[in-house]
């Protein structure tokens, strides 16, 4: 079985969502708008996360990334797979005041095993994140002596 995951964010205001939509079309996400000029984005793929590369198939794909400051000017135009960089470098600047964005992550392997994720991100790039294995720990602080195994198998 392979793995499957979910990934979404809250509703966010940005400055420009046309630029975000585009930008985000090549991390294969997608951006719905909300209520009051609000948007958020929603993972496309299998794995429910931000993909980091892109398969480039036109000299007019890399001058979309390079105008839209994806990749720089100075870009090799001979790779076909180009390493993106991270998405929230590229959202940042697009995010309004006093707006946090938050994504969440979910996704399992059949039952063998389960993952979960999020983060939180301000338009300072200042972050903070949790994960569902985070639940190991706490539970081990809270029961020193307990033995406490992994929920996988």
């Amino acid at each position: 079985m392979n793995y499957t995951g979910t990934g979404r964010s809250n509703y966010v205001k940005v400055t420009d969502p046309t630029k975000l939509k585009l930008i985000a079309a090549y991390y294969n996400l997608s951006v719905r708008e909300g209520d009051e000029g609000r948007v958020c984005i929603l993972a496309m793929n299998e794995g429910g996360d931000m993909e980091n590369s892109f398969f480039v198939e036109t000299e007019k794909d890399f001058d979309n990334m390079i105008d839209l400051g994806i990749l720089p000017a100075n870009t090799d135009r001979e790779e076909e797979d180009v390493q993106l960089p991270e998405f929230d470098t590229l959202l940042k600047p697009l995010l309004m005041d006093e707006e946090i964005f938050i994504w969440k992550h979910t996704g399992s392997e059949g039952s063998r095993y389960l993952s979960g994720w999020g983060y939180a991100m301000s338009n300072t790039g200042e972050t903070i994140s949790i994960s569902l294995d985070d639940i190991d720990a706490k539970a081990s602080e809270r029961w020193p002596t307990a033995k406490i195994t992994d929920c996988s198998y």
